[in-house]
């Protein structure tokens, strides 16, 4: 029991210390997924598919 009250205890005070990332009301976070990609030009479809069943790619665009 003295197990599980430490951990309890440690985990308010870690989660009380946590300081999120401040996000700018109205303006969403910036989340950039992109690994050597480059900006599409205007007009373009910049997207690609790649559809998986069991890890193996059954349709790729």
């Amino acid at each position: 029991m003295r197990h599980i009250s430490s951990f309890w205890t440690a985990f308010v005070i870690l989660l009380g210390t946590w300081e999120g990332e401040a996000q700018e009301c109205g303006r969403p976070p910036m989340l950039n997924r992109i690994v050597g990609g480059v900006a599409a030009a205007e007009g373009a479809w910049p997207w690609q598919v790649d559809i998986q069943v069991r890890m193996v790619a059954i349709m790729e665009v």
